[in-house]
């Protein structure tokens, strides 16, 4: 097995275990987003929600992140061809403000919603699986657009 095939391996077999509740893992992981940088909600129409958690705005757009995440990282295809898309994602998030901190802190809330769904099950080759596979999507979609 290649490292890389083995990376894939990791994250596909832990993405199966956030997807038995998608949409309830989705609010949990943006929540924790939030959580870990309040800031970053000044960036969504939805801000001055008085319930964020059942939110319909929130609920979307939590799930597409999350899903979208879980397709780049959890699917065979490699971050390099995927660039275009993801400098062309890069630019729309600029556009709204999205900032690099934001993006590590976004990582953050990803690695504890797939600890949440995994359990004990989740180790340290789990994380750093995640982390490696999410730290190159990033480095394609924020590198020339986000400071």
């Amino acid at each position: 097995l290649t490292a890389q095939y083995a990376l894939k391996k990791k994250i596909r077999e832990s993405w199966e275990a956030v997807e038995q509740d998608l949409e309830g893992q989705a609010v949990k992981f943006f929540m924790r987003f939030i959580e870990l940088s309040p800031a970053s909600l000044q960036l969504f129409s939805f801000k001055d929600a008085s319930s964020l958690p059942s939110h319909p705005g929130l609920k979307r757009h939590s799930l597409l992140v999350l899903q979208t995440i879980g397709q780049l990282l959890s699917t065979s295809t490699d971050a390099e061809l995927m660039a275009p898309a993801l400098g062309a994602m890069g630019e729309r998030h600029a556009k709204y403000g999205v900032q690099s901190d934001q993006m590590e802190l976004m990582c953050e809330a990803l690695l504890w919603t797939v600890a949440r769904c995994l359990g004990t099950r989740c180790d340290p080759d789990v994380e750093n699986a995640w982390r490696e596979a999410y730290a190159k999507v990033a480095l394609h979609m924020m590198a020339p657009n986000v400071v």
